[in-house]
């Protein structure tokens, strides 16, 4: 019996194409709302064909994944940059938060950020992206793969967003784990 349900409750699940492209879209990151499962909000690099560089694109489902929003792409910093490694946390009063690195690959002094976009509508629209830590803030690049969080409690602390980072696996060693939060949203 307990075979029969699970096969019935998936038997009407299909994989859904969110990016719509027939070329890479890779490092994709998923948060589930806490206050409301079915609410999810996906991000994903997103390659141009118009420059051939990775956009950061995301999509949200209010019903647990049967529809989506429209494609959503976040807006670089630069022409010329690309990016990569998303990560989505829910704050408090169901803002959503997008971290990603946006680079150009050059290690020139402005050549890459850990960046940080809000969302008060579930994710439909975002916020102008914020840098949140520089790529030349030290000698060896600590933008590499950020990850984000929000604290959504009643407590002393409720409301803010917490980001760390790691240096780039390329850089000289020694390599250190980076951390930065914001007391206003994702603002600063």
């Amino acid at each position: 019996t307990i075979i029969f349900c699970f096969a019935t409750l998936f038997s009407n699940a299909q994989n859904i194409n969110l990016s719509n492209s027939a070329y890479f879209d890779g490092e994709c990151y998923m948060a589930a709302n806490p206050l409301n499962p079915k609410h999810l909000v996906t991000a994903w690099m997103h390659l141009s064909l118009s420059n051939l560089k990775n956009a950061m694109a995301t999509r949200s489902s209010f019903d647990g994944g049967k529809t989506w929003t429209p494609l959503q792409i976040l807006p670089h910093l630069y022409n010329s940059f690309t990016c990569a490694d998303p990560s989505i946390c829910f704050g408090k009063d169901t803002c959503v938060y997008l971290s990603y690195i946006d680079l150009s690959g050059l290690h020139a002094s402005d050549s890459g950020y850990d960046m940080v976009a809000r969302s008060i509508n579930g994710g439909i629209t975002w916020s102008t992206p914020v840098k949140a830590i520089s790529w030349s803030s030290q000698p060896n690049g600590p933008i590499d793969r950020p990850w984000i969080a929000a604290d959504a409690s009643n407590g002393p602390y409720s409301g803010r967003v917490y980001l760390t980072s790691q240096n780039a696996y390329f850089m000289p060693q020694p390599h250190y784990p980076w951390f930065t939060y914001s007391a206003d949203d994702g603002a600063t």
